[in-house]
């Protein structure tokens, strides 16, 4: 058996799912408008540089859960469905055909998203995908209590999921697949390495690492099965 791990965000569809996912729920229902501010806030600061991805990550984790304060899993999970529906369309073809390849060779496959968990589930489902690793926000008697249960979220939180999966079986081959410099984590412990549709930050740091770089956005399905077939 082998094991194939995936990001989400930017590798596999445009932008940050969650984050259009937050505009679409402030349309919705009433959010709490000191939270809305503070995940915009923590946006702003991002694309100023003022923070790191892994300050807004951690701060986006912790907002997020806040913001589910109170309410009903069973109405978030309808509202996450509805969302997804139209965000799907988003999904890059080559997607759908990653995941068929990586099944036909007899790998587990594994997604790795910082972000929201339950559209991570959907997302798996959808392109026909294993597993997913997501933030979570704990839930008692089926509400959200607004902490969180997960801590992918945190600086090296990828890191140490995907670790603890390599040491759970002794892989016959591991590949990683992300966009990213925090993506990097968890790629870097595999012994096949993807950068797809790779950051600027990421181009310069596999420079001189043995990393194979792909674009996906414009492959087809059966173009991305191509480009991918030489994975044993």
């Amino acid at each position: 058996m082998k094991l194939a791990l995936l990001d989400i965000d930017k590798t596999v569809r445009p932008g940050y799912m969650s984050m259009e996912f937050l505009e679409y729920l402030n349309k919705k229902i009433v959010l709490p408008q000191g939270n809305y501010n503070t995940q915009m806030k923590l946006v702003g600061l991002l694309g100023q540089r003022s923070i790191s991805y892994e300050q807004w990550c951690t701060g986006w984790g912790v907002t997020w859960a806040d913001m589910l304060l109170g309410m009903k899993v069973d109405d978030y999970l309808s509202l996450a469905k509805d969302f997804f529906s139209e965000a799907k369309k988003t999904i890059y073809p080559a997607a759908y055909g990653i995941a068929e390849l990586l099944r036909e060779r007899n790998y587990k496959t594994v997604c790795l998203s910082v972000g929201d968990g339950v559209l991570g589930d959907l997302f798996i489902k959808e392109v026909g995908i294993e597993q997913a690793f997501g933030t979570f926000a704990k839930v008692e008697n089926g509400i959200y209590t607004g902490k969180l249960a997960t801590g992918i979220h945190l600086p090296g939180g990828k890191m140490e999921i995907a670790k603890g999966l390599i040491r759970s079986e002794n892989w016959e081959e591991t590949l990683g697949i992300g966009d990213s410099m925090a993506d990097m984590e968890f790629i870097d412990l595999c012994s096949l390495r993807f950068a797809a549709n790779p950051s600027k930050e990421m181009v310069r740091a596999i420079e001189r690492k043995a990393y194979a770089s792909v674009h996906l956005e414009n492959l087809t399905k059966e173009r991305a099965k191509i480009v991918f077939n030489y994975i044993p």
